[in-house]
């Protein structure tokens, strides 16, 4: 057994030790300055010569206002509904647009700012595709397979895909197969998940 795994000796203590008092004190709630904004942090790393020479560019993006679109057609009303329920009324015109060209079988490639709605875009159109599939014959017309650089990555989008998919029920099954997975889940994993969360290395080594 690895040390950091044994049991620890533990001596007992028998006198007090006063805190320590340079300790930053606890911010009133409310009462304490606002962060500073973007512009202002900027300004303080301007004004220090040794940190203004090592800014080489800065730009000013003015904002726009947000443009809004109407998911295609083709998407599933569950899927918008669901949709609807984390509280997203209507769609980006990069998230229609994107949803669009992916249930027209075209390759699509996403280029936009954090927090902007790239996974919605991509989930829409897999969501309404995978409950089509639910509704083949064999209840297994479709398998969505997502690569993620990092098995941490995976394990966050899975957590997503089933908060997003919970109304769907059981038609979707999102499952991730990665070194972690144990053996006797990743049968299942193969004979019934319909969206499949994993790595190259693991979709190379485990699943080919």
């Amino acid at each position: 057994m690895h040390d950091a795994l044994g049991p620890l000796s533990v001596t007992p203590v028998t006198h007090s030790v006063p805190m320590a008092k340079n300790l930053r004190p606890r911010r009133p709630p409310g009462n304490g300055p606002t962060r500073p904004s973007p512009g202002e942090v900027l300004d303080r790393l301007a004004t220090r010569a040794d940190r203004a020479a090592r800014i080489t560019h800065t730009e000013h993006l003015p904002p726009r206002p947000g443009r809004h679109a109407v998911w295609p057609h083709r998407i599933r009303p569950e899927v918008i509904n669901a949709i609807r329920l984390t509280g997203v009324e209507h769609p980006w015109t990069h998230q229609a647009e994107a949803a669009g060209h992916a249930l027209d079988g075209e390759s699509v490639v996403i280029a936009t700012g954090t927090a902007s709605g790239k996974s919605l875009a991509y989930l829409a159109p897999v969501l309404t595709t995978l409950l089509d599939g639910a509704e083949a014959p064999n209840g297994r017309g479709a398998t969505a397979l997502y690569l993620a650089p990092t098995k941490a990555l995976a394990a966050d989008q899975c957590r997503a895909v089933k908060a997003l998919a919970k109304p769907l029920g059981h038609r979707v099954r999102p499952a991730v197969y990665d070194g972690d997975t144990p053996v006797e889940e990743r049968e299942w994993v193969r004979q019934y998940a319909t969206y499949v969360l994993t790595n190259p290395d693991m979709l190379h080594r485990g699943i080919l």
